[in-house]
């Protein structure tokens, strides 16, 4: 049984682990769903019973569900609220944070839509991934855009159970993050996934 009170069976587990897959075909992200998220530990033997326990897989995904303002100069913390799945209940939407509940090896993914309120203009922004209040890592980009333009970070990370990981955006130029580009084929998201 989970946080959340609701059952967790071998069948609603292999369905999210289908949904991870199809939202990251051809990416680590895909390789780790297709691993089995639900893993059998050794049976360990009482004096009465059998007893199994089970693990559940790591992984979450959520995307903006507001445009945000973006000031000059100025670290905003990105929000995501628009959780689309939490495997193992560790992502909070109102505080866009991730926490995990175990120590292990994740692989960190966020990209962020942004459109500088006038265009034409040389343009620097920097977007962070924090664990806990501590830059790990970094995705520079200077350029003269014009139209609004997608930033990515990715990383993979040793995280201990509690850690705490946001995503910062930093910009030179007053503009607004927003929640999609081209046809909402480029989406303001934040994600992760344990190995």
């Amino acid at each position: 049984m989970n946080k959340r009170g609701k059952m967790v069976t071998r069948n609603s587990v292999n369905k999210k682990t289908k949904m991870v897959s199809a939202l990251f075909p051809g990416s680590a992200f895909s390789a780790l769903a297709s691993r089995n998220s639900v893993k059998k530990i050794t049976s360990i033997k009482t004096s009465k019973k059998m007893v199994s326990a089970l693990v559940t897989g790591s992984a979450f995904r959520a995307l903006a569900s507001n445009n945000q303002s973006i000031f000059p100069f100025s670290r905003t913390k990105v929000q995501f609220a628009n959780e689309q799945f939490d495997l193992n209940n560790e992502y909070n939407p109102s505080s866009s944070t991730f926490v995990p509940k175990q120590t292990g090896i994740y692989a960190i993914d966020s990209s962020v839509v942004f459109g500088p309120t006038v265009t034409n203009q040389l343009t620097s922004i920097s977007m962070n991934v924090l664990v806990n209040n501590a830059v790990v890592a970094t995705t520079l980009k200077n350029f003269v855009p014009t139209a609004a333009f997608s930033v990515k970070i990715s990383a993979i990370l040793k995280l201990r159970a509690g850690d705490r990981v946001e995503i910062i955006f930093n910009a030179n130029r007053e503009g607004q993050i927003f929640q999609s580009e081209l046809g909402n084929q480029v989406f303001t998201a934040f994600q992760a996934a344990r190995f």
